[in-house]
Order: C-alpha cells, then structure tokens, then sequence
C-alpha cells in the first residue's frame, strides 16, 4: 500500500483516460496476451482509471481538477492523498 498526492492520482487517471478500450487492447496483444486475458486486464484497467478520473473529481469538486499546469488541484489547501493497494 502506498499514499500517492491526490494530484498525482489525478494527473495519471486524465493522461490513462484519454486511451480508448482498443488503444488498450493494442497494447495487451502487442505483449502477447490471448483474448480472454487482454478482455479482462482491459476491464480491470479502464475500472482503475475511472476510479483514478472519480477520485480527483471528488477530490476537487469546488474546482476544476486539473489546471493549465497539468495536475494541480486548485481546491486543496493542503496535500490530500489517495491511498493506492495492488491487487
């Protein structure tokens, strides 16, 4: 388990959601996974990047998540972080 800036979170979760299910896909095959694997690790991915996208929206939700810099959270007087488990 490990804290990670809420910023941060943000940040990666608006880069990653720009990629579509096929821009994903792509990148399973092109690993090599079967169909079946590449289905579910696409799931599983496009599930954690709304949370990532969710996360910074209620975060920040007096203000914009992002701003021009890129990953500032306008709203937060102080660093907040996200608490990010694997598996």
């Amino acid at each position: 388990m490990h804290k990670v800036p809420v910023e941060h979170a943000v940040w990666i979760g608006a880069q990653h959601s720009q990629l579509s299910d096929e821009q994903l896909r792509e990148g399973f095959r092109a690993a090599g996974y079967n169909r079946s694997t590449t289905e579910s690790y696409v799931r599983v991915l496009r599930s954690r990047i709304n949370q990532l996208t969710t996360a910074g929206i209620r975060a920040c939700w007096s203000t914009p998540p992002i701003s021009a810099e890129g990953a500032k959270c306008k709203s937060l007087g102080q660093p907040a972080q996200v608490t990010v488990v694997n598996g």
